[in-house]
């Protein structure tokens, strides 16, 4: 395996997400708290530079109207 295939490989995780940028997480947690999916989609872009497959992930959600479940990975119950 080549070193880039990791980070292909990474999944959508509470863990992954909190890898990115604070303030890319905040604005994308706000704009899922507000069911703003053109400011979501917008974000996801942001997101693709730092981890595109998550960003993948992301988009699929969106598409879906699963704004809980990308919340839930930004958010974790306690």
């Amino acid at each position: 395996t080549s070193d880039g295939e990791g980070a292909a490989d990474e999944k959508l995780s509470y863990e992954s997400l909190s890898a990115l940028p604070a303030a890319l997480l905040e604005e994308l947690r706000q704009a899922v708290q507000t069911l703003n999916m053109r400011k979501a989609s917008e974000l996801v872009a942001s997101v693709r530079e730092h981890k595109p497959a998550i960003a993948d992930e992301l988009e699929d959600l969106i598409k879906q109207y699963r704004f809980d479940i990308i919340l839930s990975f930004i958010d974790p119950p306690a």
